[in-house]
């Protein structure tokens, strides 16, 4: 099991070549982080807005989804 370690999902889908550029607070997008092992992450980004399903503290197993690209 894995546990989620950040998780976002209030940043709306994003374009590409939109007139307006993404500043680097939003660059990565919907976003989750999982803790793997000692020093040792995943880093998802770019999920689809109101896909990511999990939550900060959450323990995760390989194959759940946490969110859609």
């Amino acid at each position: 099991m894995h546990e989620v370690v950040a998780a976002a999902d209030d940043y709306a889908d994003q374009v590409p070549d939109a007139p307006r550029p993404v500043g680097i607070e939003e660059a990565d997008g919907n976003h989750v982080i999982l803790k793997l092992s000692n020093g040792v992450y995943a880093f998802y980004a770019h999920l689809k807005s109101g896909t990511v399903g999990v939550r900060v503290g959450q323990r995760v197993t390989s194959g759940q989804e946490v969110g859609r690209m």
